[in-house]
């Protein structure tokens, strides 16, 4: 959860800085500039709103919790093999 609500929106911003690097270096005959991600954020940001920042985060939010939930099950199913093959250990 957290890593989504906080790394999605710089992956965003890098995705399409790159993207726009590429094109601009493509048609580097025209004197466009590479744009920074302070000129990528506004124009995101100008175009799409705090939503454009957070697009294709929804499948990685609901995989994260897929996966926590998993390994959730997993520890709770195993540990109790664990504590009788090799004794209970409590954290220090």
């Amino acid at each position: 959860g957290t890593t989504v609500l906080v790394g999605q929106p710089m992956e965003t911003l890098k995705t399409l800085t790159q993207v726009q690097s590429t094109a601009t270096a493509a048609s580097a005959a025209t004197g466009v500039t590479n744009p920074s991600l302070i000129q990528t954020a506004t124009n995101l940001y100008s175009t799409a709103g705090i939503r454009g920042f957070y697009r294709g985060g929804l499948p990685l939010l609901l995989g994260g919790g897929l996966m926590r939930s998993a390994q959730f099950g997993v520890y709770q199913s195993v540990l109790p093999t664990l504590e009788k093959r090799y004794g209970r250990t409590d954290p220090k």
